[in-house]
């Protein structure tokens, strides 16, 4: 009787399991004023969508990191010349002036501080990767430090080049806040 009861039992759950969609996606919507909701339909048109999970859970990457791309390679450097990731978090003001984007992005970097097999533009590539895919957060101006921010020369000078990379320009324009 019990393996009639357990048989009976798979086959509702199997069953109830094909009617439900178990494969749909999870679409993380950014609207205008930055609030996120999450849905299994996708975004509205006057929504951002940040990052997509797909039917297996595996992510398909649409966040744009060219505006990090200055930061990412300066905390790089400034891991490999030496400078803690405390001094780095004190010179941009300490934890309770970074955002979290910026904190998990230092805190990456630097997780390869004691890995000397692991050359900057590798580094850079697998920051990148984890920015692109949404790991960090969504990335602006105004989530990287106001100080290298403006040491950079404002907002306004960041120059996408047709590989969606990133360089600040030397024109003095003021970080749009």
């Amino acid at each position: 009787m019990k393996i009639i009861a357990y048989t009976l039992l798979t086959v509702i759950v199997l069953s109830l399991s094909q009617l439900t969609p178990v494969n749909a996606g999870i679409y993380k919507c950014v609207a205008g004023d930055g609030s996120v909701t999450y849905s299994q339909t996708e975004c509205p048109a006057s929504n951002r969508t940040a990052k997509v999970l797909g039917k297996n859970g595996g992510s398909s990457p649409d966040v744009n990191c060219a505006i990090a791309l200055p930061f990412i390679e300066q905390t790089i450097g400034d891991m490999r010349d030496g400078v803690s990731s405390f001094s780095l978090t004190k010179k941009y003001g300490g934890e309770s002036h970074i955002s979290r984007v910026t904190g998990a992005i230092v805190n990456y970097i630097y997780s390869f501080k004691d890995n000397e097999t692991a050359v900057p533009s590798r580094i850079k590539d697998l920051t990148v990767k984890r920015c692109k895919a949404g790991n960090f957060g969504i990335p602006t101006c105004n989530a990287l430090p106001a100080a290298f921010v403006n040491e950079q020369g404002g907002c306004q000078a960041i120059k996408p080049d047709s590989n969606n990379n990133s360089t600040f320009s030397s024109a003095n324009a003021e970080r749009d806040d």
